[in-house]
């Protein structure tokens, strides 16, 4: 479990890719629960449990959705387990400081030294995750790291536009 954790770390820092993890359909259902998990405990530090179960799992199944219909437009299929398993995995490892950034936001409220704190992280964790995502898709893909930026960026403007739309705080 470990090296399954020290593979996450190590695309989260952009030096793996998906081809270093197993194309396992059980290993890529546990990854998908526990990323669904992980999803529905962050969320409910700030809105209601079934509230957070819809936000998990709208997040989780347009990750499924738009990433296997990505590579199968490009004939990549075989890929998509160890794709969604790279996404998974690094969404797991990146929950954390998401979590942090979450509470740095719920504390600015009315705390100015939390907000100066609270921008410049969120900033910063959104791009890397861009990035991580724009590295995944880049290997998946076999395209350009520019390409894969360009896919991580309009996912990720596309889930934040969907987060609008969903019950509760926008962004939770």
């Amino acid at each position: 479990m470990l090296a399954l954790f020290g593979v996450f770390w190590d695309i989260v820092l952009l030096r793996r890719g998906p081809r270093d993890l197993p194309a396992s359909h059980q290993l890529l259902l546990a990854l998908g629960a526990a990323y669904v998990g992980a999803g529905i405990l962050e969320a409910s530090l700030f809105i209601g449990p079934s509230v957070a179960l819809t936000h998990a799992l709208v997040d989780a199944g347009c990750l499924v959705v738009v990433f296997t219909a990505l590579l199968a437009s490009r004939g990549r299929v075989h890929r998509v387990p160890q794709t969604l398993m790279a996404l998974f995995g690094a969404g797991l490892v990146l929950t954390l400081p998401d979590a942090v950034v979450a509470f740095l936001f719920q504390a600015a409220h009315g705390a100015t030294s939390f907000a100066f704190l609270a921008y410049p992280a969120w900033i910063l964790l959104l791009l890397w995750n861009i990035a991580v995502i724009g590295h995944i898709v880049r290997q998946a893909l076999d395209v350009s790291a520019i390409a894969g930026i360009a896919v991580g960026t309009t996912y990720t403007v596309v889930m934040m536009v969907i987060a609008e739309y969903l019950p509760g705080p926008a962004g939770a």
